[in-house]
């Protein structure tokens, strides 16, 4: 389990595939990286849960729509973060960046999947079956979690989800929340009670 901390994110590899397909950045083509905040004050929790969630999206059936893209796989390094394991056996870990079409102008970076896959990383695919998804970032409502949570969804609807699934839910503030399933956690951001963007972490034990 990870220890408290406050991590930002910014999509670097997101930007170098703007620039590689000659689509001038603008200031809405990233996430700003002082826009996500994760929260994780369950320091050492390791206890288990009683529901396991199935797979917040599965990918091998997720087809690209007329205002959604998604990079090629970008190959990361072995403990790239805490909650990333370096001996998870034989393969490695990637990150597919999530691209919104805004216009025939303007692409937009919201958010990133990341999963670890066997093989290599040559003639990988995002329809793969051998991949397993390790953290998802989402600040758009183009895509959905669990059929049911995406961005602008309402705080009573993600805290009922959290309920009916028994997961261990923490309010901080008016802003987030975090909750805590026995394989998957969430961190939700909240703005005027709607949700403005979330991550989506698997749980795994030390």
């Amino acid at each position: 389990m990870k220890t408290t901390k406050i991590k930002f994110f910014i999509l670097c590899s997101a930007m170098l595939f703007l620039v590689n397909c000659n689509i001038k950045p603008s200031r809405k083509t990233y996430i700003k990286k002082d826009s996500i905040v994760h929260l994780d004050t369950l320091k050492g929790y390791n206890k288990d849960l009683k529901v396991n969630l199935p797979e917040p999206i599965n990918l091998n059936l997720l087809k690209p729509i007329q205002r959604l893209s998604f990079t090629n796989i970008d190959e990361l390094p072995f403990g790239k973060a805490p909650n990333y394991p370096n001996d998870n056996g034989d393969g490695f870990y990637g990150r597919y960046t999530i691209v919104e079409k805004i216009s025939s102008k303007h692409l937009s970076v919201c958010g990133y999947i990341d999963v670890h896959k066997e093989g290599d990383i040559i003639n990988s695919k995002f329809s793969d079956t051998n991949q397993v998804i390790w953290e998802i970032c989402i600040a758009s409502d183009i895509l959905s979690v669990w059929d049911s949570i995406k961005v602008g969804t309402h705080r009573k609807v993600i805290e009922d989800f959290g309920r009916i699934h028994n997961g261990l839910c923490i309010r901080h503030g008016d802003r987030f929340l975090v909750c805590y399933f026995n394989n998957f956690s969430v961190t939700y951001k909240f703005e005027n009670d709607k949700l403005k963007e979330f991550f989506v972490y698997r749980r795994w034990k030390k």
